[in-house]
Order: structure tokens, then C-alpha cells, then sequence
């Protein structure tokens, strides 16, 4: 919350605040804790996005998270959690993804996006999607900057967005 009061007051010394969406991503140690920063972000008229990231909202909501595992689980929990309270009032925003049906779960409107780069991860390690799509190998920090993409299979890529794709239907794919 600190680093968002931070951030806000720096769009607003360069006239950028209200130009621009802000996206804010709540952590926390306990579900207690994150819970506590989503509400926070919810209260703030100039926070226009919320973030469910794949490695806070499982530290979270899980006992015992280990490395990128469990993620539609946890998210799974948080948005079961925010919709029966009704606090799925701003878009919420998927950063990566752990297993590609986690998608279909969401009905609300307010789950719009995500920006997972894990179908190309993981048909660089030859991971058919439509074959196993529960397999989540953790994705490297720096895989964008340092692999070389050259050796994987485009039709495998494609394969994967597609059936991520239908995971998540046409109409959440436009928002």
C-alpha cells in the first residue's frame, strides 16, 4: 500500500494522475493481510485495476504454497471469497496463470484479463495443453529475456493459446 501511495504521488508530480489506469496488487502474509490490502485498494478512487497475482494470492489463501504451485486453487478461494461478500466491484486482472482451466471458473464480469505467458512456456518444454494441462513447471523469472524461441514448436504455442482461449470464452478474451 506503502509502494502504491508512492507510486500515485509520482503520476501526480507528473500530471499523469487520472490519465492513466492504475493497477494495484494487493500481498500480504496471511489471507488476513491480503484481504486488508485488496479492501484498502477498493477504498482508493484513483486504483482502477486490481491485480491476483500468482504467487501472492496463493501465499495467501494456502498453508503451505511452494513455488508457482497451486495458483487456480488460491485464486479460485479469493474470487469464491470476493463474490460472495460482493467486493468484485473493479476489474480484477490475472497475472499468469497456473493451470489454463482456472479461466473457465469465472462467471463475474469484473475477472477480465490475464497476461500469462505460461502456453509458450510450456510448449518450450513441449507441453501439449490439450495432452496436460495440470502440469506447471515454475516459470522462470527472466524466461522473455533469455530464451531463445527459435526451437519451439509455433503450431504448439498456438495450440496452447487456443485452448486457453476456449477456457475463457470469447467474451472475457475481448475485455
Amino acid at each position: 500500500m506503502q509502494n502504491a501511495r508512492k507510486f500515485r504521488d509520482r503520476m501526480d508530480e507528473e500530471g499523469l494522475l487520472g490519465t492513466i489506469d492504475i493497477f494495484f496488487c494487493p500481498q500480504g502474509s496471511s489471507k488476513q493481510d491480503w484481504l486488508t490490502a485488496y479492501k484498502w485498494g477498493l477504498q482508493q478512487d484513483w486504483i482502477n485495476v486490481i491485480g491476483f497475482s500468482k504467487i501472492a494470492v496463493p501465499n495467501a489463501f494456502l498453508e503451505n504454497y511452494t513455488d508457482d504451485q497451486g495458483i487456480k486453487e488460491a485464486r479460485h478461494m479469493a474470487y469464491d471469497y470476493l463474490k460472495e461478500k460482493g467486493l468484485l466491484i473493479k476489474p480484477i486482472h490475472c497475472l499468469g496463470q497456473g493451470d489454463p482451466t482456472e479461466f473457465a471458473y469465472y462467471d463475474h464480469p469484473m475477472m477480465r484479463s490475464t497476461d500469462s505467458v505460461y502456453p509458450v512456456f510450456a510448449a518450450s518444454l513441449g507441453q501439449d495443453f490439450t495432452v496436460d494441462h495440470t502440469t506447471r513447471t515454475p516459470t522462470p523469472h527472466n524466461f522473455l529475456e533469455t530464451f531463445d524461441m527459435s526451437s519451439v514448436n509455433p503450431e504448439l504455442i498456438e495450440s496452447n493459446i487456443q485452448f486457453l482461449f476456449n477456457q475463457v470464452g470469447k467474451d472475457l478474451w475481448k475485455k
